[in-house]
């Protein structure tokens, strides 16, 4: 199920465009995926900060955490849609 998410598909159903250009096209999305975690804490943070009468550090680490292991197959596909669309443009017709 999960590994469903994680796979490219080879080419785009739609407009046939080859989506696996090169073997380690994909790496980048690694700073993509970053990028998104680092700002989904922050919002975590906030929130917990906002509707908390006492900041615990533990209690909004353990939010972050387990947060982010819920979402990181999405976090991951999601990086990886960013990634590639800044190398694939869809034409107009």
């Amino acid at each position: 199920m999960f590994f469903k998410v994680i796979c490219v598909k080879d080419r785009c159903s739609n407009c046939q465009t080859r989506l696996k250009i090169e073997p380690s096209f994909y790496y980048g999305s690694m700073y993509v995926a970053y990028a998104l975690g680092v700002g989904l804490m922050m919002i975590t943070t906030f929130i917990y900060w906002s509707l908390s009468s006492s900041f615990s550090v533990l209690y909004c680490f353990l939010w972050i955490v387990g947060i982010l292991l819920v979402l990181n197959t999405y976090l991951n596909a999601w990086s990886k849609a960013i990634w590639a669309s800044f190398f694939f443009k869809k034409k107009l017709e």
